[in-house]
């Protein structure tokens, strides 16, 4: 609990300006006020964003979308780190290698990073960590009883990161360890025969929730995920380097030690089972995958990397019978292990949160606003901007429009520029009715060449101009357009 609060604290301490990955999308989900639907791949991560919401509410608390999505982060990765440790515990692990564990694992490059910005990582760490604490420590001397909860909350696995579907097969080990801590083992046919059905009744469930919070069907919720699946994949070296080896750093020192043990002790032979039933099926996924993510994919089973590396600094440890300055052996590897990690992970963290980024960012949320004036109506700003961050982050008042994906689609298909035009307008006239409208004309430096792109922009500016009353302001790139609707004629 200490060092989850402690880690918080260094979380609260250092949020990040600058939007990641599928963080600017999830503002915008978050902060739409007509979009209440959690239409996320990964369905539970915005119903959660929202309880959370709530409850800041509730203690008038007053935060925008981006602070409030931060939050949950450095919420579930102190959570997902305190967990840890009670994992690691109830592994066998001992009290001072667990904390050595977990700190060394706080301070890795990508878990300090996800902490600190809106994305899904963070969250999903926190709700495995969350389900495993409640697998090893529920009442297993009352399988029935013990059985039902885990059924209903192995769920989270998947509703948090559709990936952690590559869990479930290896918590069936797992819940045979949770019930050799405090009981007789499980027999081979209880673990198969009884427990094992559970944990598929446990993934159907999963399966239908995760549909039904999408408000989708099943065969259409499985179909877009494994369309992701296939038109996401990276180069496989270059996703093991960037996107394991690189990130986890320092901690790799500990988990080679924690695997020798496993591998030679007889005595630790279910735990090393149960860690490679639950580990190595995503490990080898996110490698084949290829994508990197900045080290991202380490977080969903972060709790069992803890419990490896706890077995390591055990290892790592001088024989319990020395005394002395061998006895502070340990501890001073660990503390500069964790001091060159948070160096390291700092370093990455601030090359990432480049200021210069940052005020050209601040840059187009300035000129946005002036090209919005002082109007009462809600603001919306169309934009097709590249750099992967909305205004509606540092502006809440605005709620941007973002094209960029429906114009590259529309691209992708080989769509006519009038017709990709005339959609985009269908578009925005749907999601500005009664709003004050300002297109974002940041692309303007790239309209050259006889790219597709170029085509369809220009014809959506030219429809625009036939739509529109235009009112330029100046700003990056071509500055903005204030685009009001001509008066209707006097009958």
């Amino acid at each position: 609990m200490v060092l989850g609060c402690a880690a918080l604290a260094l979380y609260l301490a250092t949020p990040i300006q600058r939007g990641y990955g599928d963080g600017p999308n999830l503002v915008l989900l978050f902060a739409d006020p007509a979009g209440l639907q959690p239409v996320y791949n990964h369905a539970l991560y915005l119903p959660l964003a929202r309880l959370l919401s709530s409850a800041l509410e509730w203690v008038r608390l007053e935060l925008t979308p981006a602070e409030t999505l931060t939050l949950y982060s450095q919420l579930s990765a102190a959570l997902g780190l305190a967990c840890s440790y009670l994992v690691t515990r109830a592994l066998g692990g001992r009290r001072g290698p667990a904390l050595l564990g977990t700190a060394l694992f706080a301070c890795a490059p990508p878990v300090w990073f996800y902490a600190c910005l809106p994305e899904v990582h963070a969250p999903h760490f926190g709700a495995v960590s969350l389900v495993a604490v409640a697998t090893l420590y529920a009442p297993w001397r009352k399988p029935v009883l013990a059985g039902a909860l885990v059924t209903l909350l192995m769920p989270l696995l998947f509703l948090t990161h559709q990936t952690g579907l590559f869990l479930f097969p290896g918590w069936l080990l797992l819940i045979g360890l949770a019930r050799a801590r405090i009981s007789t083992p499980f027999s081979a046919r209880t673990l198969w025969l009884r427990v094992a059905p559970a944990i598929g009744l446990s993934f159907g469930l999963a399966l239908f929730f995760n549909a039904s919070l999408r408000q989708i069907p099943l065969e259409a919720s499985l179909a877009r995920s494994s369309q992701a699946v296939v038109t996401h994949n990276g180069p496989i070296l270059e996703g093991i380097w960037t996107g394991w080896l690189q990130p986890l750093a320092l901690l790799w020192l500990p988990l080679i030690a924690g695997l020798v043990v496993l591998a030679t002790r007889r005595d630790r032979r279910n735990l090393a089972l149960a860690l490679l039933a639950v580990e190595l099926p995503s490990v080898l996924f996110f490698c084949w995958w290829g994508v990197p993510e900045r080290g991202g994919y380490t977080l969903g089973g972060g709790a069992f990397l803890v419990t490896l590396a706890a077995i390591g600094f055990e290892r790592l440890s001088p024989p319990s019978r020395e005394r002395g300055l061998a006895a502070l052996y340990t501890p001073a590897l660990a503390l500069f292990l964790v001091v060159m990690q948070l160096s390291y992970a700092r370093f990455e963290r601030n090359l990432f949160d480049d200021p210069a980024v940052n005020a050209a960012m601040q840059e187009r949320v300035e000129s946005a606003r002036t090209a919005f004036g002082s109007s009462e109506a809600p603001h919306v700003l169309v934009s097709f901007d590249a750099t992967n961050q909305t205004i509606t982050a540092a502006a809440p008042e605005i709620r941007e429009l973002r094209l960029r994906v429906p114009l590259f689609r529309a691209a992708e298909r080989g769509e006519q520029p009038r017709k990709f035009a005339e959609n985009a307008l269908l578009l925005v006239r749907d999601k500005s009715l009664g709003a004050e409208l300002v297109l974002d004309r940041s692309y303007a430096d790239f309209l050259e060449g006889d790219d597709p792109i170029v085509a369809m922009l220009l014809e959506f500016e030219a429809l625009l101009r036939e739509s529109y009353e235009i009112t330029e302001f100046p700003g990056p790139g071509g500055g903005f357009w204030r685009l009001t609707a001509p008066s209707p004629l006097p009958e």
